[in-house]
């Protein structure tokens, strides 16, 4: 091989492999670190199948009142959208940085005067795999869709002990409360928005 062919060989290989890794979805695992509790839980928060029966029992009301189900249940809850964000860099989404390889954040209350309160926020997630799969849109077209609307929304039910110490429920006198419960839908395959 000449020299012009091993140059044009180290240019290439460098762009082939970055190819492959933003194109490669992230395993089931992300990239938690075995035996760490991220490890464990990414897979819950990792499921592309939509949940093919509800528990009707499962409701939003008693999400933020702080009930606890399975994480094999699944629910169809309806609430008002307080808020819709990108995620932050999560394991379970090998650390990505940009929007569309982040979960989407959904802030619901059981009251529109509860908006602004988010000691009473129930959290769902929209993950990358569920937006690819169910044709969501990206975060920032979400949000002009769905933010102060009545919505219901179905997806698999998630105790996402990683909050544990944001979550009112679970720590009533935190300086770092931003949510209800740690109980959350994760991932979401459905969103109605309710007239």
């Amino acid at each position: 091989m000449n020299a012009r062919g091993v140059k044009i060989g180290i240019v290439i290989l460098p762009l082939f492999l970055a190819t492959a890794m933003f194109a490669a979805p992230c395993e089931i695992h992300g990239s938690a670190a075995p035996r760490s509790r991220e490890y464990v839980i990414n897979p819950f928060k990792n499921r592309s199948q939509a949940p093919v029966t509800v528990n009707p029992s499962i409701t939003l009301e008693a999400l933020a009142k702080g009930a606890r189900f399975e994480n094999t249940e699944a629910a169809a809850i309806i609430g008002y959208v307080a808020l819709v964000k990108p995620g932050r860099k999560e394991t379970c989404n090998c650390s990505a940085k940009d929007a569309a390889h982040k979960d989407t954040h959904i802030a619901l209350v059981t009251d529109p005067a509860n908006a602004n309160d988010e000691s009473k926020y129930v959290i769902v997630e929209i993950t990358p795999r569920t937006r690819r799969l169910y044709h969501f849109p990206s975060t920032a077209t979400l949000k002009k869709q769905i933010r102060h609307k009545r919505v219901m929304v179905t997806g698999w039910l998630l105790y996402d002990l990683m909050h544990e110490g944001n979550a009112a429920n679970t720590n009533p006198n935190g300086k770092k409360v931003w949510r209800a419960t740690c109980e959350e839908i994760h991932p979401v395959s459905g969103i109605k928005v309710l007239h």
